[in-house]
């Protein structure tokens, strides 16, 4: 079992998704109106429950297969569907479509490896969108090593095409197209 399995086996998950960062996230997002998402890094699932009553149509992937198999049980039948997937190790072809019109990394970004955010951008399709929560490194005083700093922050920023940024407390939400040009 992983560190992140041994997470989840234990009961534990991360801050609750709040009212102010859903309403941000909406407006990075824009309308759902059936679009793709992807929400990496999922966890038990909460965010993507919320966008697909959105109205997205959204899978939610965890390199946790007990974080995964939580968010199931949480899901009625109707819900988004749910993958085992690790972006830094694992073929985008498990996945259940090739490309995402917006790809969400709520908590996790300062976890992946510069392979796995390149493998991400490659799943936005064209004119997707990228939106990024991460703490901020230096406005943590606790797990700073859970936070992206400032630099890392505006970096990440100035890369998206039409990047943007909205503070919420010790989080910072980054969103903006797929910088590939499409």
């Amino acid at each position: 079992m992983d560190r992140w399995d041994t997470w989840f086996a234990a009961g534990k998950g991360f801050a609750p998704i709040t009212d102010k960062e859903r309403a941000a996230l909406a407006d990075h997002l824009g309308p759902p109106a059936g679009r793709t998402v992807l929400d990496l890094g999922c966890g038990t699932g909460d965010l993507t429950r919320h966008l697909h009553t959105s109205g997205f149509k959204a899978t939610g992937a965890d390199l946790s297969a007990v974080a995964v198999k939580r968010a199931e049980e949480a899901t009625g039948p109707d819900g988004p569907s749910f993958v085992q997937w690790d972006a830094d190790t694992q073929d985008p072809a498990l996945l259940p479509r090739p490309h995402f019109q917006v790809i969400v990394c709520r908590l996790v970004w300062t976890f992946l490896t510069d392979l796995g955010r390149a493998r991400l951008l490659t799943l936005l399709a064209p004119g997707g969108r990228l939106a990024v929560t991460t703490p901020v490194r230096e406005r943590l005083t606790t797990r700073q090593s859970t936070g992206l700093p400032e630099a890392d922050i505006a970096a990440l920023q100035s890369v998206l095409d039409a990047g943007r940024r909205t503070d919420l407390g010790v989080l910072a939400l980054v969103s903006g197209r797929s910088p590939r040009g499409t």
